[in-house]
């Protein structure tokens, strides 16, 4: 489904956060890379901006239409993003990381929009006409 304008930035941004993902596909046994560990400290206050828009604009929609499940998944993966994008130089962490954060922009890209888009055609079609 084509994007809507007032989802777009957001889908836009999450261009960037599987590049970062990408990156964090490192071996969990070996040494954090300086390069990687400075990526994700300079990411981290964008990712957390970009979880903080989505929870101040999507969470009110998706808990008006009774999305609570969807709503719930989203809060807990940025709550686990957030905490484990906190220990920059932790192998393990950020290899968990990367795994989340593609797991979300996918969950988000393919269910949590869609369902959002949809919820909006409905209610965009029994708005009554304006005058």
């Amino acid at each position: 489904m084509k994007r809507i304008p007032r989802l777009l930035a957001l889908s836009r941004e999450h261009h960037t956060a599987l590049k970062l993902a990408r990156r964090l596909a490192i071996d969990p046994a070996a040494e954090v890379p300086a390069a990687v560990a400075g990526a994700v400290l300079a990411e981290r206050p964008v990712l957390l901006g970009h979880f903080a828009e989505e929870e101040r604009d999507l969470l009110p929609e998706l808990l008006r239409f009774g999305e609570q499940a969807l709503a719930d998944r989203l809060l807990d993966e940025h709550r686990q993003m957030a905490i484990l994008s906190a220990m920059h130089h932790d192998p393990v962490a950020l290899e968990r990381l990367g795994v989340l954060l593609a797991a979300h922009v996918r969950f988000e890209e393919r269910e949590l929009f869609e369902v959002l888009q949809r919820h909006w055609d409905v209610a965009t079609e029994d708005a009554p006409p304006e005058v």
